[in-house]
Formats: C-alpha cells, sequence, structure tokens
C-alpha cells in the first residue's frame, strides 16, 4: 500500500471525509495558468478545491469515476475531481500518488 495516502474509504463511500480530514497526500501540486485565471475570475482559490480534494468531495464525477476513486485510496492509484466554479468554468484536479504530483487544470467548454 502507498504510503502517501492516509485512510480508506469511509463506510459509505460517496460520503467525504470530516472538514479537515486529508484523505491522501498531494505531492507537488501543478497549475495550469489556465485553471489559474478561471480561479481568480471565479473568486475561489486553489486551496479551496484542494480541500475538496483532498477530503473525498470529489465534485462533479460521473459515478463510476467516484467509485475508482475511493478503490485508488486503498491501491495508491490515480485519483481525479471535478468542479464547476461560480464563473462556470470547470477545473479538473488530477492526483498521481506514484509521481507525488496533483494538477489543476481547465477543462475545455464545449
Amino acid at each position: 500500500m502507498n504510503p502517501q495516502l492516509h485512510a480508506a474509504a469511509p463506510a459509505r463511500a460517496s460520503v467525504p471525509a470530516s472538514a479537515g480530514t486529508l484523505l491522501f497526500d498531494a505531492g507537488f501540486v501543478i497549475r495550469t495558468p489556465a485553471a489559474m485565471a478561471a480561479l481568480v475570475a471565479a473568486r475561489t482559490t486553489e486551496s479551496q478545491l484542494m480541500q475538496r480534494h483532498q477530503s473525498g468531495d470529489f465534485g462533479e464525477l460521473p459515478w463510476g469515476d467516484e467509485q475508482a476513486n475511493w478503490r485508488a485510496l486503498r491501491s495508491g492509484g490515480a485519483l481525479q475531481s471535478i468542479y464547476t466554479l461560480g464563473s462556470g468554468a470547470r477545473v479538473r484536479i488530477v492526483t498521481l500518488p506514484e509521481l507525488r504530483t496533483t494538477t489543476l487544470d481547465l477543462l475545455e467548454t464545449a
């Protein structure tokens, strides 16, 4: 088991950890300029989204992807989250424990 991961999924996999409880280490955080500009425009901080991501609130992922995240917490696999900001922009966060990195990027709009 990956030592970077601190806990298994809660009893009900769709319930995030309590506020302040981090389930895994994000490692080195890489931010794309587009994601940072979207956060500034929406008056949202990176730390707000990272807190949600690391506590198991994976945002707007499809159910199957959310379940994959809970399995990844136990196995050391990749974790992802998607959040829609107040401006309508969508930010994706992907953590790769094996590389000890997390990337914040802006999803393209249709």
